[in-house]
């Protein structure tokens, strides 16, 4: 954690731990909006796939572990927000509530990092339903299947490496040692955006010489107009990555927003994760 250098404190006001700005209900609002729908839209896949078809595929049941862990970033975020200052000011946020805080942040990271790579690896999973076999289209999905696996796995074990011991990420006490947080939350950020733009960009050459029915084609083009919504969100959360960790000093305050795109990017990748076949 960057810790603001003293001219900065001393430019804060006095703090207020008795009735303090906040930013009020709207993280909660989008988080009860944006999780029900994605939500709702799995179950549908699910029941289409399981129920229906009787055909249920490893997509569909890393989409559910995708879902799950999506779940558990919004439970997070609505207990920071809620119990642990992620709606305050920085200035405003009681010592006593930090080591939690930041426990509930590492734990959302690392949901979000299983989270959004598990989606995007069943969406991957999805496309060899139709990618011919010995297809360029085929080989490249498991070029960025594999590499998804790799670079996401780097980065859960770059999140709880990065202070020795694990615990002085949250006490912020002498003796432990943590790199820089920012350089690997950027990366990561960064790699979201390419990796949600790969996915959505690979079938397209496909798809387009495919003669498909009027009704399927138009599902699949509104599917993928809410992929290209994704790619957008991830690349304004790595825009709110950036300025949470490089610049600004009251990270709950402007994280605020950090965790709207995060709840966007989560939940959108669920229900873009639907193939089709709920049409």
């Amino acid at each position: 954690m960057r810790l603001p250098p003293p001219e900065v404190v001393a430019s804060w006001p006095p703090p207020n731990y008795i009735n303090p700005e906040t930013r009020g209900m709207a993280l909660i609002a989008i988080e009860m909006i944006i999780l029900p729908i994605a939500l709702l839209v799995l179950a549908l896949r699910l029941y289409v796939r399981v129920v229906l078809l009787q055909k249920p595929g490893w997509d569909d049941w890393l989409m559910l572990l995708a879902a799950i862990f999506g779940t558990g970033v919004t439970i997070s975020v609505l207990l920071a927000s809620t119990l642990f200052g992620w709606s305050l000011h920085i200035y405003d946020l009681p010592l006593s509530v930090l080591p939690p805080s930041r426990q509930v942040s590492l734990a959302a990271q690392s949901l979000f990092i299983l989270a959004t790579s598990l989606a995007k690896l069943s969406i991957l999973l999805s496309y060899l339903r139709f990618a011919p076999l010995r297809s360029p289209f085929r080989r490249a999905t498991y070029a960025v299947a594999a590499l998804l696996v790799a670079a996401n796995a780097a980065f859960l074990v770059l999140l709880f490496t990065q202070c020795t011991p694990l615990a002085s990420y949250w006490t912020l006490e002498e003796g432990g040692h943590c790199v820089p947080e920012g350089p690997p939350l950027l990366a990561q950020a960064a790699s979201t955006v390419f990796f949600d733009a790969a996915v959505w960009v690979l079938p397209l050459g496909t798809l387009a010489r495919a003669r498909l029915p009027a009704r399927e084609r138009v599902a699949v083009v509104g599917l993928f107009g809410a992929g290209a919504v994704v790619v957008a969100a991830a690349a304004v959360r790595t825009y709110w990555v950036w300025w949470v960790v490089e610049g600004t000093w009251d990270v709950t305050w402007e994280g605020f927003e950090l965790w709207i795109w995060t709840a966007v990017e989560v939940h959108l990748g669920v229900i873009c994760g639907e193939d089709g076949e709920v049409e």
